[in-house]
């Protein structure tokens, strides 16, 4: 299953990640899908894991004894020098970042689930580190329809997970548990949503749900993910289910 979730900030795109990873392993029966979630600057490295392991940092930060793992990669001081770089570093930087994540080789695992992505860049960029825009070389919209064609070559069965929430209700987490060097703004919401949305809306990938967090609980999110999901179940994951089924009843 290869899995994109989008998202403004703080509507919970990385929560139901953190779930459906879980849900991945009791319905599929993989205990450890692929998963590329560091995408949104300054936030660019893989989790921090020398002292504990990625599932470790998870099951932490899911019950609130740790930090988000997706904020962890870089320190402090390395989050500064991300975001001092000279704009057409970070245009560069971030262009070979996601076309490197469209090899191949990503996408030979049975479970591959990434958030952001070109998604994240056609929405932040132009509107946050000021390289992007449309009609100029690295236009952000324009490229996000290449790299998705080339994506869904990799994987015709991609699903696009919408996640969405409320302003009111992304404005009281950015309150409640504010992200270290956070992107969006709170005179920004609904800018952002809206952006989002209108992405979502040009994007070519069909196959796609959406799932509003404002009243729900990461569990129930879940839930409904497992609702949503099912009715885009490939022929491969029926067969993944029926089997896991079989082996944990044996």
């Amino acid at each position: 299953m290869y899995l994109l979730f989008v998202g403004c900030e703080y509507a919970g795109t990385t929560t139901l990640l953190n779930g459906v990873v879980e849900w991945t392993r009791k319905t599929l029966g993989n205990p450890q899908p692929g998963i590329h979630d560091h995408f949104k600057w300054p936030h660019l490295n893989h989790p921090d894991i020398q002292k504990k392991t990625q599932e470790e940092m998870f099951a932490n930060w899911s019950v609130g004894l740790g930090p988000d793992p997706t904020m962890t990669g870089l320190d402090p001081e390395g989050q500064q020098e991300m975001l001092s770089m000279d704009v057409k570093v970070k245009e560069m930087f971030q262009r070979y970042h996601i076309e490197y994540h469209l090899r191949e080789g990503f996408f030979e695992s049975a479970d591959h689930f990434m958030v952001g992505l070109h998604f994240d860049e056609a929405v932040y960029a132009p509107l946050y580190l000021d390289y992007g825009h449309e009609g100029i070389y690295g236009d952000r919209q324009h490229l996000a329809r290449i790299w998705e064609s080339h994506l869904q070559q990799l994987s015709p069965a991609i699903v696009l997970v919408h996640v969405t929430a409320s302003a009111e209700v992304i404005r009281q987490r950015m309150k409640d548990d504010p992200h270290p060097n956070a992107l969006v703004k709170d005179g920004d919401v609904e800018t952002v949503l809206t952006r989002f949305q209108q992405e979502v809306e040009a994007s070519s990938i069909s196959r796609r749900i959406t799932i509003d967090t404002t009243q729900k609980t990461p569990l129930a999110c879940v839930a409904e993910f497992d609702a949503k999901i099912r009715s885009l179940f490939t022929q491969t994951e029926k067969l993944r289910e029926k089997t896991h089924k079989i082996l944990e009843t044996a």
